[in-house]
């Protein structure tokens, strides 16, 4: 499970702290052996002169902006391709077709240094950083005696054990069993063969696993 540590859906925290983004591309359709490096140069150049200002707009300071290229790249012959880092500036195409083929491996577990590849798009992808706030968690264990010692999922009970005073644990979201019928002051009645106690109650009777039939009182 991935859990970003500023979330920018349904947090209001998180689109206060999350980063300004925004993604610019333009088609760049060509082979990697006819691309011209200084060609691809410029157009990205024009793509981070369009973000720049968006993002100036925006009120992101220079120190605070990051630019990210890719180039989508793919044999020849394929309709999926694959983004590719480009570095800032192009110089060479030798490069990028290295670091498809790597890609490529990565993703597929093979590659074709004898195929031919194609460029089929430019990205640019503009990041205004937001300083992110010092939030202080607060955690409070008084609902744990004993912080670390239980057994996850595990949850204080409100009843009070008889027998030692204590609080039992029970597994979180599971009923706890009823209790067991006794007498106003707190034990078992003894009835006569009649079933009834010594004041002349009628009294039910209570299986108990090695003692057989108990009669027990009616009142709680």
């Amino acid at each position: 499970m991935i859990v970003p540590p500023n979330p920018g859906v349904t947090s209001a925290l998180g689109c206060l702290l999350v980063d300004v983004q925004h993604d610019f591309s333009e088609t760049y359709l060509a082979a990697a052996g006819d691309a011209d490096p200084a060609a691809i140069e410029a157009a990205f150049a024009r793509l981070e002169g369009e973000a720049l200002e968006r993002l100036v707009h925006e009120g992101v300071t220079a120190a605070d902006t990051v630019l990210q290229r890719s180039i989508d790249m793919m044999y020849q012959g394929q309709w999926r391709s694959l983004a590719v880092a480009a570095p800032s500036p192009v110089v060479a195409m030798a490069g990028l077709v290295e670091a498809f083929h790597r890609q490529h491996e990565r993703e597929y577990n093979f590659r074709r240094d004898d195929a031919p590849v194609s460029l089929f798009r430019l990205n640019l992808k503009a990041i205004g950083v937001v300083p992110k706030a010092e939030l202080a968690v607060a955690r409070s264990d008084r609902h744990h005696p004993c912080p670390g010692r239980h057994a996850p999922g595990l949850v204080r009970g409100r009843r009070r054990r008889r027998d030692a005073g204590l609080r039992a644990l029970r597994p979180a979201g599971r009923p706890q069993p009823r209790r067991a019928r006794r007498g106003r002051a707190g034990r078992l009645h003894r009835a006569d063969p009649a079933g009834h106690d010594r004041r002349g109650r009628q009294i039910s009777q209570h299986h108990h696993p090695r003692e057989g039939l108990i009669p027990m009182a009616d009142s709680w």
